[in-house]
């Protein structure tokens, strides 16, 4: 009877295990780039789910054209992003003022985030990010 009582007791832990383990956050801290601009570069930092990011990227060929940071946060493999686009000459990347959002997906091998991102004057895209490392 004691053993049986202790299997359900291991089998129970393991269950609640199983089910606490989804809702940990994935671990995007490290370098990534956005798949469509190869001379990009995103440094996310991960404290818990909070997330600070720092990105630039070339445009027309000149390096860091476009420069941004933000915080966001993550849920599991769900990320949501409010940049700040400081430097985006001839660009409307941030909209009016200079605001982008970024809603966005974790693999789960870890090696791509999508989604999509957004500004004030409603345009945006599909993003895809590439873990560097």
């Amino acid at each position: 009877m004691l053993r049986k009582s202790f299997m359900l007791v291991v089998f129970g832990l393991l269950i609640l295990l199983a089910a606490s383990s989804s809702t940990f956050a994935a671990d995007v801290t490290g370098v990534w780039r956005y798949e469509s601009i190869p001379d990009s570069t995103v440094t996310i930092a991960q404290d818990g789910n909070a997330l600070s990011v720092y990105a630039y990227h070339a445009l027309n060929g000149t390096p860091a054209a476009i420069i941004s940071y933000g915080t966001g946060s993550i849920d599991g493999n769900n990320i949501k992003l409010k940049f700040k686009v400081v430097r985006r000459p001839n660009s409307t990347w941030g909209g009016s003022n200079g605001v982008t959002y970024q809603d966005l997906t974790v693999s789960p091998d870890g090696k791509t985030i999508t989604g999509t991102w957004r500004n004030d004057l409603g345009q945006g895209t599909a993003a895809k990010l590439v873990r560097v490392y």
